[in-house]
């Protein structure tokens, strides 16, 4: 079974190019070009454009440079817009994804929108601790183990009554004031 199927761009029903069915394993994408036509409108041009994006990186995924991890409240929320963007159109679009490939892709929407709502909220009300917070979860980030041992800590702490997060002390003791 092919992750995605075939794909067809026409013009005055002329078949201008297609895409064959490409499948996550498959070395290469099969791109048609039709005889008759020479033209695809605008709108056609982008769609191919994202179908072959989504194809070459369901073949060839790029690879996170690591050490572009976001360290700010801002690039955070850029990062996460980005991405969460990226996986609402993929969602939205993809007719060949797999149940499970659908449902991690939808809780990363999520994850996005969760992630970007409390950075900013946080970056309005407390600018210095959403700084101080950006830095520790780079730093969870780009050590990629502590992320799983805090989740599983932080599972342990909340399942006993106790505060969770980095440095939860600091966290209660936060008090801040908006303006009306």
């Amino acid at each position: 079974m092919s992750n995605f199927d075939r794909r067809e761009w026409t013009t005055s029903d002329i078949s201008v190019l297609g895409l064959e069915p490409t499948a996550k394993d498959d070395p290469d994408i099969v791109l048609r070009l039709g005889v008759d036509a020479s033209v695809i409108t605008a709108k056609q041009a982008r769609e191919l454009a994202a179908e072959l994006a989504r194809r070459a990186d369901r073949i060839d995924p790029p690879v996170r440079r690591w050490t572009d991890v976001p360290r700010t409240p801002t690039s955070i929320i850029g990062d996460f817009l980005s991405s969460g963007k990226s996986a609402t159109e993929h969602v939205w679009g993809d007719k060949g994804e797999s149940v499970l490939e659908s449902a991690m892709r939808s809780a990363h929407v999520v994850s996005a929108f969760t992630v970007v709502a409390l950075m900013a909220e946080l970056e309005v009300v407390a600018p210095a601790r959403a700084a101080a917070l950006a830095e520790l979860l780079a730093d969870a980030w780009d050590d990629g183990g502590s992320v799983h041992e805090l989740i599983w800590e932080w599972h342990h702490d909340h399942t006993t009554g106790k505060q969770v997060g980095f440095e939860p002390e600091q966290v209660l003791e936060l008090e801040v004031t908006r303006d009306a």
